[in-house]
């Protein structure tokens, strides 16, 4: 009597598996992703917990069966209802433009087409920023120091997205796991507690978390950054304008990537990573970047300096926003062994990123070594200073607060007296030079003309103080260095500043933000006596060594 009962489990379960397939036919949740577009999905990017950018017009998007209609339901405590709706493509997609929305939260959106749903809980409205670039800014709050949040402080707390690692040789409509240790259900909004805050980039949490507890909005931080990568893994073809060659010694030139070689060379193909990770965001409104990369282009500082401004330029291109605000990072000092030198070389190459029309800057991390730490000193676990000069940065050029010292000392003039020169500087209000040990030999170094030699150029060591301020009339945040030196006019043809790879003193002001990395030549025909600017506009020829040198 026992097989009876037996059978009729069988049947019982052989029918409770049909039915369940059925269901999950019929219905369709955030998290049941696939690659199919017969039916209602969304872009990989959305999800609940998400902050979109608030007083802008933005899209929502995704896929569908072709001539379906979608509905989208938005529920806010700020406005209503409002209802959308829209057909699918023949392409299986579509697409609905939100209007521009005020700070909110507790939305929902609803989604419907056929007989399938999508609901996105805890939406809200806010600022949305991307965090991209490789290892220093993927470096997760859990490996930095000096840094201490409970949550408590006041400001909601950010929600945090992660864009998993994904190359393609060719651009992704949308993102993809492209083989990790994930599915794409990982792909996920999170709020940033602290446990998922410890997992996620230091540097755009603390820049998060502080800006939200600022502006008292909901920040919304994508991350998209991999370690030990090429800009030109980064960037769409646009960059190659800048060379001969479109592709670096270990680029391979094949239509397909090569799944037996290693993750960073598949990683470091030309473009990969525009097309896998940031090209299918390009329909998400940020309201700025955020970028730290370079150290993996130490060698070729002078294609980076034509490289960069392109590839800042091309990211305004992709989010379809022209003054979409660029914040970078000054490359931090670590010990660059055989390339020993070259880092002054490639910050300079940085600076020819400030060239892109404004909102764009430039975050100085030139005091941020880390001899001591645990993953080599070119991950400086020092983060928080970083962030917070990020933060200044944007709250002066972005949220136009009046921030008076968001930036380092900078060199505005020179004047050249009998037996001294004077250095003008503003943003230099306590101007101190603060060194790493009492021997440090000079920062500041004078090019001088070769009298043997009209065309030659030497640098020296020069020794120089900062002038009381109450000696000087100047205008506020204004502060003089002095060089003491017996040179004349004629002979003084240029001025450099913390031109080593790890600089042992630097320039610092009142808020404690060192000046960068500076080198220009001097006017033709100083007269002495005579205040005379300092343009501080990189230039093509003082970018040396070439990129040949040290291979």
């Amino acid at each position: 009597c026992a097989l009876p009962i037996f059978r009729n489990a069988l049947k019982l379960v052989f029918v409770f598996s049909l039915c369940s397939i059925l269901l999950s036919l019929l219905f369709y949740s955030e998290d049941a992703r696939s690659t199919s577009y017969a039916r209602l999905k969304l872009g990989r990017v959305f999800g609940s917990h998400m902050v979109l950018q608030r007083e802008r017009e933005l899209k929502v998007w995704g896929y569908g069966q072709p001539a379906a209609v979608v509905n989208l339901r938005l529920s806010s405590p700020n406005r209503g209802v409002d209802h959308f709706q829209t057909t699918v493509g023949s392409d299986g997609r579509w697409e609905i433009t939100l209007p521009a929305y005020p700070t909110s939260t507790d939305v929902t959106m609803q989604l419907s087409s056929l007989d399938a749903s999508i609901i996105l809980y805890d939406v809200a409205f806010g600022e949305v920023w991307l965090c991209a670039g490789q290892s220093n800014m993927r470096m997760p709050l859990r490996q930095s120091i000096g840094y201490a949040d409970d949550n408590s402080s006041t400001g909601p707390l950010p929600r945090l997205f992660d864009v998993p690692l994904s190359t393609s040789l060719n651009p992704l409509d949308d993102l993809s796991t492209d083989g990790q240790n994930m599915s794409v259900t990982d792909m996920k909004w999170q709020v940033a507690t602290l446990s998922a805050a410890a997992q996620f980039s230091s540097i755009c949490y603390q820049f998060g978390r502080n800006l939200s507890i600022i502006l008292d909005v909901p920040v919304g931080l994508v991350q998209a950054a991999s370690g030990g990568t090429f800009l030109e893994a980064w960037a769409n073809t646009d960059i190659y304008v800048c060379t001969k060659h479109a592709l670096l010694p270990y680029m391979n030139s094949a239509t397909d990537l090569n799944p037996t070689r290693s993750t960073w060379r598949q990683k470091n193909e030309r473009s990969v990573l525009y097309n896998g990770m940031l090209y299918p965001l390009r329909r998400v409104i940020f309201g700025g970047v955020l970028w730290y990369q370079g150290e993996n282009n130490l060698a070729h500082p002078t294609r980076y300096s034509c490289m960069f401004p392109v590839f800042l330029s091309s990211l305004r291109t992709l989010f379809g926003n022209p003054s979409l605000p660029l914040l970078f990072v000054e490359i931090a000092p670590w010990f660059v062994g055989e390339r020993h030198g070259h880092l002054p070389y490639l910050r300079y190459a940085q600076q020819f990123g400030l060239s892109v029309p404004a909102p764009v800057a430039m975050a100085s991390a030139l005091d941020i070594y880390d001899p001591h730490s645990p993953y080599r000193d070119i991950h400086q676990r020092q983060k928080q200073p970083i962030a917070n000069r990020l933060l200044l940065l944007a709250l002066s050029l972005v949220y136009k607060r009046n921030i008076s010292l968001p930036v380092g000392p900078r060199f505005r003039a020179v004047a050249v007296f009998d037996g001294h020169m004077d250095i003008y500087l503003t943003y230099a209000a306590g101007l101190r030079i603060q060194c790493s040990s009492p021997t440090s030999d000079s920062f500041i170094e004078l090019g001088i003309r070769d009298t043997a030699s009209l065309s030659y150029m030497r640098w020296q060591p020069i020794d120089a103080v900062v002038v009381p301020s109450n000696s000087t009339n100047l205008v506020p945040h204004e502060a003089v260095l002095r060089l003491q030196h017996n040179l004349t006019a004629w002979s003084t043809v240029g001025l450099r500043y913390a031109w080593q790879d790890i600089p042992q003193c630097l320039l610092m002001n009142a808020a404690n933000i060192p000046a960068h990395t500076f080198v220009d030549l001097f006017p033709v025909g100083l007269i002495e006596g005579k205040e005379q600017p300092l343009t501080g506009t990189p230039q093509m020829s003082l970018l040396d060594p070439p990129d040949t040198v040290n291979k």
